[in-house]
């Protein structure tokens, strides 16, 4: 395993994992929450993997369908009327507007 994906998989896994509305009630919450408790160089770091893991799916390396069982996710952006690609580059966009203001 490369270490971006381990280090993307580490994010999931910590800040969505199973009971991830713990951190808040949506994951816009959630991406709050880490913005406040990470440093702006690991933040960019994890701008760039979810680059990467987007134009992945969008290359079919890696199957939009299995993506958050395999990086240990367990949100349900389904639920929320999004798809994998949607989910993760509202996420990504709002991962970058918290680290440029």
């Amino acid at each position: 395993m490369k270490k971006e994906e381990n280090q993307i998989k580490q994010f999931f896994g910590a800040y969505f994992h199973q009971d991830w509305d713990i951190d808040g009630d949506n994951w816009e919450q959630v991406i709050a929450t880490y913005l406040e408790t990470n440093d702006v160089n690991e933040i960019r770091n994890l701008t760039v993997q979810i680059d990467n893991l987007i134009q992945d799916i969008r290359s079919n390396k890696v199957d939009e369908n299995t993506f958050p069982s395999n990086y240990d996710c367990e949100y349900n952006f389904v639920a929320d009327g999004l798809s994998a690609l949607e989910w993760l580059s509202r996420m990504n966009a709002a991962l970058k507007d918290g680290i440029s203001s």
